[in-house]
């Protein structure tokens, strides 16, 4: 009788076991970073500075929408006078509008459980590169009689909190702080159980079949019955 039949040299049973052990435990999940709910908030805030006022401390009090619609009535009544379309007006028109959208993306990704921190990193850096843009522009444009001492008290708390708004919500998204509620909107936290009782299984397997070739190479069993007890254990993974 091959007491020895189906098993290695050293009592451990034969490679294709394992690999067919190998093959039935599941890889490790890919864990991705969580959305954020920093970027939820800034982003909101960041739409909210840009309703109120840009421009105040004195008689004027304009929005960032009132002012991109002053801008862009100034821009349309110039080419109107030179009698030909302005490239560079039509460009800066379509800017002011798009400016907006990333922090609006950022909060639609949000409220559908999918990452929004690239969303939230790109309308953080959009709005902040807008707030630098305009006192820089307003101190080198032509006849430009604005005073650099005087410059920001110009500006209203709307400006003021885009500002804020935008580095926090650029600091958020790169931060692993703050992440999205697991329970938000309704999602579920996907549990590990299945993954960690599979593991279980296959090691109770790999222990069973250690066992199972011990007690056949001490002539516990015959080859028959090794062969049987083999098939189920394997069957069971």
């Amino acid at each position: 009788m091959c007491w020895n039949c189906g098993t290695e040299k050293d009592g451990t049973p034969p490679p294709e076991d394992f690999e067919l052990l190998k093959e039935n435990i599941p890889s490790k999940p890919h864990v991705s970073k969580p959305s954020s709910l920093g970027v939820l908030i800034f982003s909101f805030g960041i739409l909210i500075a840009f309703c109120l006022p840009w421009v105040g401390g004195g008689v004027i009090s304009a929005s960032y929408f009132t002012l991109a619609r002053i801008i862009q009535g100034i821009l349309n009544l110039r080419s109107s006078l030179n009698g030909s379309d302005d490239g560079l007006g039509i460009f800066i028109n379509i800017i002011l509008w798009v400016i907006p959208i990333p922090t609006v993306v950022a909060i639609i990704v949000s409220f559908t459980n999918k990452n929004n921190r690239t969303w939230g990193i790109l309308a953080g850096i959009v709005s902040l590169l807008l707030c630098i843009s305009i006192p820089i522009m307003m101190l080198t444009g032509e006849n430009s009689s604005i005073d650099a001492n005087n410059l920001f008290n110009i500006f209203g708390v709307g400006y003021y909190l885009t500002v804020i708004f935008s580095l926090g919500c650029i600091v958020t998204a790169l931060s692993s702080r703050w992440p999205m509620p697991t329970n938000f909107l309704g999602g579920t936290k996907s549990s590990p159980a299945p993954v960690i009782e599979k593991l279980s299984q296959n090691n109770d397997a790999i222990v069973r079949l250690k066992k199972l070739d011990e007690l056949k190479s001490q002539g516990f069993i015959s080859a028959s019955e090794y062969e049987q007890k083999r098939a189920e254990i394997l069957k069971d993974i």
